[in-house]
This record gives structure tokens, sequence and C-alpha cells, in this order.
């Protein structure tokens, strides 16, 4: 319990240290009422005209998108003129890292994009916390005395709708509404969880007790081991295996494409080489048969000279 509390309430000019006391009108208006209580008792601390007064203001929202330290936050403003007022203002994510908004993204609905010390995660809730300003009406009746029958005071919006019959519109605001909260795994669902309805990882499958671990699958040609077999394959992976998937991908590419230009590149020195082999065959066939020609001029110079000695 509070020992002591705070109010503020519009009144004539009175000193410091000024004890009061509250006494509920609605009691003594009552029909039934036989007499009086006291609901508070006080002193006035002083007299501030600009005295301003706020209520708690918890705005949550999630991430849409992270890039490091940089996270685009939705769901927690309505409206692009809402999120302005916002610029600059504080924020913390539910593992303790803290942040601020930096910007408005405009035509998004509300999106902002906040700047935090360390990187977050998909599953982290950001909240905001704030004071709204509360302007309370500012009225103040003197009433010289409480022992007149006639003087009645301000009814208060209870009173007013049950003496003019008027329903009351946190029955029929949706918004207002009490309803069951549920945590996002909760364990006392209807449905049995079960590893097939359910997308884990294969790190967290390892994990998981023995109970809800998967059964051995044969690699058989049959439909029922298909269907399960696709019903273990089809579980997301976690953003680890994303990013392993993708390296290999890439180092997949990659070599796919060296292969390719190993390829043809052999293609071209297998041609390049042909062409070689041709041009050299030719300038052999050239070679021989002039030294066949120059064989023959000189064995038909010496059979000519042979003949003429004798």
């Amino acid at each position: 319990l509070h020992m002591h509390s705070i109010a503020a309430f519009y009144g004539p000019v009175t000193p410091a240290n000024t004890g009061f006391v509250t006494i509920p009108v609605s009691e003594r208006t009552h029909p039934n009422a036989t007499g009086f209580r006291l609901t508070a008792t006080g002193y006035t601390i002083g007299n501030d005209e600009c005295t301003q007064v706020v209520k708690k203001l918890k705005l949550t929202g999630t991430p849409q998108k992270i890039q490091k330290t940089t996270v685009f936050i939705k769901g927690m403003f309505n409206s692009d003129i809402e999120a302005a007022k916002f610029v600059g203002a504080k924020v913390k994510a539910v593992s303790g890292l803290r942040g601020i908004i930096k910007a408005v993204m405009k035509g998004k609905g509300g999106l902002v994009r906040c700047t935090f010390e360390d990187k977050l995660l998909m599953s982290d809730v950001v909240f905001l916390r704030a004071w709204k300003p509360v302007d309370p009406p500012r009225y103040c009746a003197m009433a010289p005395t409480l022992l007149d029958p006639n003087w009645k005071g301000m009814r208060t919006m209870r009173e007013l709708r049950r003496d003019l019959n008027l329903a009351n519109p946190g029955l029929t605001n949706p918004d207002s509404q009490y309803r069951e909260v549920r945590a996002r795994r909760d364990t006392n669902q209807d449905e049995a969880i079960t590893a097939g309805s359910i997308m884990i990882s294969r790190n967290m499958r390892k994990n998981l007790p023995f109970g809800l671990k998967e059964e051995y699958v044969s690699l058989e040609g049959t439909s029922e081991t298909q269907e399960k077999v696709m019903a273990a394959t089809s579980l997301a992976p976690d953003a680890r295996d994303m990013r392993r998937k993708a390296l290999l991908d890439t180092f997949r590419d990659q070599a796919n494409i060296l292969d390719k230009r190993k390829q043809v590149a052999g293609k071209m020195k297998a041609i390049k080489k042909a062409r070689e082999e041709k041009t050299d065959d030719a300038h052999y066939e050239q070679k021989l048969k002039k030294a066949k020609k120059e064989t023959a001029k000189k064995e038909e110079f010496r059979s000519q000279h042979k003949t003429k000695k004798k």
C-alpha cells in the first residue's frame, strides 16, 4: 500500500501546509445514506497554476526488418503524423537493449527506423515509455456549508448514466472488453504438440524430448514414406542454416562457373592444337615434296655427268 499520494485539484488560493479532508458527495446525496465518511486527509504543498497532470503511456511494437543495429519497427504507431511526434524518443527491447527513434518512413502507416546498441532478434518486442498529458476540467464550486439539505454536489458519470438511463459505452466498445490473453507458446493448448505440427530447425530437433523426437523413416519407395520424408524436410530452418545453405549455394554456383570455363578452355585448346597439328602436317608434306624434287634433280645431274665422261 502507498503511504502517501499526490493529487492535483482546482480550488481557492491557500498557503502551504493547509490541512483538508475529502468527503464523497455521492454518499450524501444517496437516498439511503445515513451519514458521511472521509475518503482522505492531507495537506497542501503549494499553489502552481502550471502543474501538468500526466498518465503513463506504454507503446509496443515488433521488428519488421533488421539490418545490424538499425531496426524498422511496426505496430507501435498508427500513422506517420503520430510517429513524427516521437522522433528522438528512447525505446527499449525486452532483451534489455536500448535504442532511439531516428526517423519515420513516409507512407508506411507508422513504420519507424530505430538504432539500438546491438543487433536485435525478430522475436524481440520493443516498447516505448512515455507520459500523456491529461487536462482535467477547470471546475471549482464554493460551498459555504454542507448543512444545507437543498445543496447537491456534482454527480459522477455513473450517477448521470443511472439517472438519465444512458448506456455505458464501455460495454459496446470491443476495445474496452476484457478478453483472454494467451501466451505465444502456451503449453495448455487444445491440440497436442507434435514434432510435425511445429516448424523447427534441425538443431532444435536434436534437443527435443524423446517423446517429441521424430521416428526413424526408412528410404523405401512407398507413398507413406515419401509423405513422411516431405513432412520432415519441409520444416523451416533457422537463420544459421539458411546462411550456411546460401553460402554453400554460392560456392556451388562458383564451382559450376569454373567447371564450365574449364570445359570451354579445354575445347578451345583442343581445337587450337588440332589446327596447329594440321598446319605442321601441311608444312611437313611441302618440305618432303621439295626434298624429293631436289633429290631427283641431283640424281638426274649425276647420271648425265657420268654419260658425258664415257
